[in-house]
């Protein structure tokens, strides 16, 4: 059950992704998109990530804890497969929800490097070329300093 939170109270967040949102609308940088068609899209693609990659990759860290190697198989491959498809995404645009790199972008990179080894990069042009472009970025390049240290 979800707390209620009264005037004067410190804000928690525990989601990654409502962390990103929370900090797209209070940073200078802009994330995520106005109203209209491209905000259309950019979440359109931000549910995907979340709901077609990421979740299902939690689900299936947390099968293969409980020892179910099969429900994790079956969760880690519906996950790369979503993955593979937003290959899509990329016709036309130059990012995962347009022309704009956005927070969809940091979703879908952090599940690219996620199962990096697992992608046939050959095939998938479109995202490898993403990928390249993003991983790059300073900020992505700050960010993923954390993960080595």
């Amino acid at each position: 059950m979800a707390e209620q939170r009264r005037e004067g109270d410190d804000l928690i967040l525990t989601q990654s992704l409502a962390i990103m949102l929370y900090a797209a609308k209070h940073s200078s940088v802009r994330l995520m998109p106005g109203p209209g068609s491209d905000q259309d899209t950019f979440f359109d693609r931000w549910f995907h990530f979340s709901t077609e990659v990421i979740a299902p990759d939690g689900n299936a860290f947390v099968l293969r804890g409980g020892g179910d190697e099969n429900g994790s198989e079956m969760l880690t491959t519906r996950a790369l497969e979503a993955l593979i498809y937003a290959e899509r995404f990329l016709l036309g645009s130059r990012h995962m929800a347009g022309d704009n790199f956005s927070l969809v972008d940091i979703a879908a990179y952090t599940c690219a490097f996620a199962y990096r080894d697992s992608l046939d990069w050959r095939r998938l042009p479109l995202l490898h070329a993403w990928y390249e472009m993003v991983k790059t970025r300073g900020g992505v390049c700050r960010g993923m300093e954390v993960f080595s240290s």
